[in-house]
């Protein structure tokens, strides 16, 4: 495929790509939805941890060409993982995650964090661990973000799993627990 930085902005895909500098506004957006398609962001490496920590499902560092964002699209969705939970199979490819009921897009953090819960299934995974998928070290200070990305989590997930009795439970002082 051969195309511009503006045709892949521009054209109609599962992702946006969009510059570093216009995260923050996107996220101050106040009609944004829960459902929000996932973006990758582009720009200094300098940002590359703030773009993270906003949700960006992967970062371009400058300069950057078309084939490598395609290769990052195609990666990003071609991951594919089936997990069982009471009976029931939950489908995690690339960034959606499915079940009989429909699918649901997450963000990269939720991915990670859901992964780490069905590895886990009916034992707690503790915050620091969850922490840890998400920024690949352990924090240095308190922080709430994982109950952050957790709550958006369980919010995405009532969508597809409604009719099913599956839940994410915090356990005081331990973590979650995925049922």
């Amino acid at each position: 495929m051969h195309c511009s930085r503006e045709a892949i902005q521009e054209s109609e895909t599962d992702c946006y790509i969009v510059p570093v500098q216009l995260i923050q506004s996107l996220l101050e957006t106040k009609s944004r939805p829960s459902t929000w398609l996932p973006f990758m962001a582009y720009g200094s490496h300098f940002f590359l941890n703030e773009a993270f920590s906003r949700g960006c499902a992967d970062y371009l560092k400058e300069p950057w060409e078309c084939p490598e964002a395609e290769l990052r699209l195609l990666k990003l969705f071609s991951q594919s993982s089936v997990y069982y939970l009471h009976g029931k199979e939950i489908t995690l490819e690339g960034i959606r995650a499915s079940a009989q009921a429909g699918s649901v897009v997450l963000s990269k953090s939720e991915m990670n964090i859901l992964k780490a819960l069905l590895k886990s299934a009916g034992n707690v995974v503790h915050r620091d661990v969850l922490y840890y998928t998400i920024w690949n070290t352990l924090p240095n200070k308190p922080s709430r973000v994982v109950d952050v990305h957790v709550s958006s989590l369980r919010k995405k997930l009532k969508t597809v799993f409604a009719d099913q009795e599956i839940t994410i439970h915090h356990v005081r002082g331990e973590g979650y627990l995925l049922e």
